[in-house]
């Protein structure tokens, strides 16, 4: 992963070559310059599509299996202890789990592994022939450690221990909490209209009025855009009206102008509640409500600070994590992801290879909340194939991250030259991404002349 240095796996006559240097930690951008720079070099002397073909030629070390419709219809470890089905779904057998659970005991990490319905496996002879055995792997499913959570957070959050019907009660508690929030603004939005009146009939002069109900009410309005709509709704029209005022300029504010703020908030919430939030709505299972920031979602799982969130490996233990700049030497992306980070639940290690199992979130500009019980996602990484490591397997989805976010732009933009400084920004990023895959892609087989 960190440590794989480009290289030709040929088979001609061992005979003198020039090879690349070896590369530090791929966490560390810095590390990567001379490789950017040998492989634009290239790109200037034998184009572009040699670079490409580099890529997709490339001969993979296989490790976990990934969709072989015999075992699973996603990733299983080199030896058969873990699988990942889609995003939302990972297993493990019974010593997997517990030696995670072992493991997580001895961290800060807050999360702990539960067990649940077994992996139907499409052929049970496939796993004889391919893992000499045909082991049992259950659902894992995270949840926090009985002392990770005060009473109030745990009224909502799966902790170790619960039962069925605990869990249902959490998860009915929850999705209603998200509905009362429609009335919560209402409510609020009363509550201020019946004591500006009341303060009205009292004062002569109205700025009286203005300035009470900014001192007590502006800070109780700021948590409920927060709980609501999140931060960013706060640089609404109907927002700023109410919020940017400073001084003696409150004294303007008016009853209408705050009557304004909770009817926007109130449409703007109840349209989300009916679109974005509708994955929280009809979720079947109590899950984590994990923040929708990598960096957030994996200091709440690990129960590190952001300091200890940097001390990263390319095979972080149980409980701990990964961790990467995804940035370029020298330039500042327009799209993308900055950072990326996953904490590692569970681990099949062999003699060669380690495949690691992560439960984390990536931030989602169309999720439309700031933390969610959806957010969360299973996935895995190895060790030895250079394509199946985090880093990899991070920038290949940043890839298609940079594409969607430029996408969106594009729809936004209302002229030709908006149009072209998206494109031109998006195929930059892309064009510095794509360097970096090739960095972490093991050349064909061939004679280093082929090129």
């Amino acid at each position: 992963m960190g440590s794989v240095a480009v290289r030709s796996f040929s088979q001609a006559p061992a005979r003198s070559r020039t090879r690349p240097p070896a590369r530090t930690a791929l966490q560390t951008p810095s590390g990567l310059a001379r490789q950017e720079d040998t492989l634009l070099a290239m790109q200037r002397s034998i184009g572009n599509q040699a670079v490409c073909r580099l890529i997709a030629t490339a001969r993979p070390i296989q490790r976990f299996v990934e969709n072989d419709p015999l075992l699973a219809p996603g990733k299983v470890s080199e030896t058969g202890q873990l699988a990942v089905v889609g995003a939302q779904e990972a297993y493990g057998t019974a010593t997997a789990i517990a030696d995670a659970n072992q493991a997580l005991a001895q961290t800060p990490a807050r999360v702990r592994i539960e067990s649940g319905a077994p992996l139907a496996k499409p052929n049970a002879g496939a796993w004889n022939t391919r893992f000499g055995a045909n082991p049992t792997l259950n659902r894992m499913q995270p949840v926090f450690s009985a002392t990770a959570l005060g009473a109030d957070a745990a009224r909502t959050q799966p902790v170790v221990g619960d039962t069925g019907l605990q869990k249902q009660t959490k998860l009915k508690a929850y999705q209603d909490s998200l509905g009362a929030k429609v009335l919560d603004i209402v409510s609020m939005r009363n509550e201020l209209e019946a004591r500006w009146k009341k303060l009205d009939a009292k004062w002569l002069a109205t700025e009286y009025t203005s300035q009470i109900i900014w001192n007590e009410f502006n800070g109780r309005i700021t948590g409920l855009v927060q709980r609501t709509m999140g931060p960013m709704w706060a640089t609404t029209a109907a927002a700023l009206a109410v919020y940017a005022p400073q001084g003696a300029q409150r004294n303007a504010l008016t009853l209408a102008t705050h009557l304004a703020l909770f009817d926007a908030l109130g449409t703007d919430y109840y349209r989300r509640f009916t679109t974005e939030l509708e994955p929280e709505i009809n979720l079947r299972e109590l899950w984590m409500t994990l923040p929708n920031d990598c960096k957030n979602a994996a200091m709440t799982l690990t129960g590190k600070n952001e300091t200890e969130l940097n001390q990263r490996t390319d095979n972080p233990a149980i409980g701990a994590n990964y961790g990467m700049a995804l940035g370029s030497v020298g330039h500042v992306p327009t799209y993308g992801w900055a950072t990326h980070y996953a904490t590692v639940i569970a681990k099949d290690a062999s003699a060669a290879n380690t495949d690691n199992v992560t439960f984390e979130t990536a931030a989602n500009i169309n999720a439309g909340m700031t933390e969610g019980k959806s957010l969360g996602f299973f996935e895995m990484y190895g060790t030895a194939n250079p394509v199946q490591t985090f880093s990899y397997i991070t920038l290949r989805k940043n890839r298609d991250n940079i594409i969607r976010q430029a996408t969106v732009d594009l729809a936004q933009a209302k002229t030709a030259t908006a149009r072209q400084n998206v494109i031109s920004a998006r195929d930059e990023d892309l064009a510095k991404l794509d360097l970096q895959l090739a960095l972490r892609t093991p050349l064909p087989v061939g004679d280093d002349e082929d090129l």
